[in-house]
């Protein structure tokens, strides 16, 4: 087990993909000798819900979540071993209110549902607002997922190049989390040209270097160029034929950006769509210099 004394956040709002959120987030803490603040945000309570409700009922609402999510703790510590403690807060903005708790508490990463749409009884893609918003400005990792892994075993860490710019906090990540699961690593890149061998060389070249310091951290590590195929031309779609493809893959880890510069709600697109499509986990790192406290590396 890593001795990493891991905090992790996990929003709570008593849906299915928050406990499935919570699942994953048990594991984490498991191997990490962690811990793990559940944090249910109750919007506006000076605003829309003081002239619809009275304080009185605002009281009683607290109160019953409160208490559901004290039970909920203690049902899942006393079951895993792991403390888990809570807390209910007033914002005018879930998502601005958990990336605050997640700087106050000095989160080393977010775990959290991506969220599910119906349309006519077939599922949709999609990632909540209030997630997205989580994504876009959290100072440390969040970790999205839309179905119940808590006892999925991560053999394989996918650490993709060209969803955006590359950099060493991302591989480390990926070090870091392969450590934790035991896991290794596969390096993925996809290719469009196959006819070019300028853009061949350019990648084969830059996977090389992050073999090769993935492997000196002790890491198994595979690296592979994966082509566009007649189903498959946009690159999530490839990467999404990969996964699928290899069965063995456990976590995604991507960089995240805004597309441009009043985009400040939202997500670049491709990244937007890898975190809807993908059916295992997937990091999210904003890139910044914002791992350092944890990564030891």
């Amino acid at each position: 087990m890593a001795n990493l004394n891991y905090n992790i956040l996990v929003p709570m709002d008593f849906s299915e993909h928050a406990e499935y959120a919570l699942n994953q987030a048990i594991k984490l803490a498991k191997l990490t000798n962690g811990k793990i603040f559940l944090l249910y945000v109750h919007l506006d309570k000076n605003g829309v819900l003081s002239k619809l409700f009275s304080q009185e009922n605002t009281d009683l609402f607290d109160e019953a979540v409160m208490s559901k999510l004290e039970k909920l703790a203690e049902e899942k510590s006393l079951e895993s071993g792991v403390e888990i403690s809570f807390d209910l807060q007033h914002a005018n903005s879930v998502a601005g209110k958990i990336v605050e708790v997640a700087n106050v508490n000095k989160s080393a990463m977010i775990v959290m549902g991506k969220g599910r749409l119906y349309d006519e009884g077939i599922e949709r893609f999609v990632i909540g607002s209030v997630t997205s918003r989580v994504i876009r400005y959290s100072k440390v990792p969040v970790i999205t997922l839309g179905n119940d892994c808590e006892k999925t075993s991560c053999q394989n860490i996918m650490l993709p190049l060209d969803l955006t710019k590359e950099t060493r906090q991302k591989v480390s990540w990926g070090i870091q989390m392969a450590r934790i699961f035991g896991a290794n690593i596969k390096v993925v890149s996809a290719l469009w040209d196959i006819n070019d061998p300028e853009i061949i060389n350019s990648l084969n070249f830059q996977m090389k270097q992050v073999k090769d310091f993935i492997s000196k951290a002790g890491i198994k590590v595979t690296t592979a160029i994966v082509k566009s195929s007649k189903t498959s031309k946009d690159i999530v779609s490839i990467m999404m034929d990969y996964i699928e493809r290899e069965g063995d893959i456990g976590m995604v880890l991507i960089m995240t950006q805004q597309e441009n510069e009043i985009s400040s709600f939202f997500l670049g697109s491709t990244a937007t769509e890898f975190i809807r499509r993908s059916p295992v986990p997937v990091m999210s790192i904003i890139p910044r210099e914002t791992g350092e406290i944890i990564l030891g590396l």
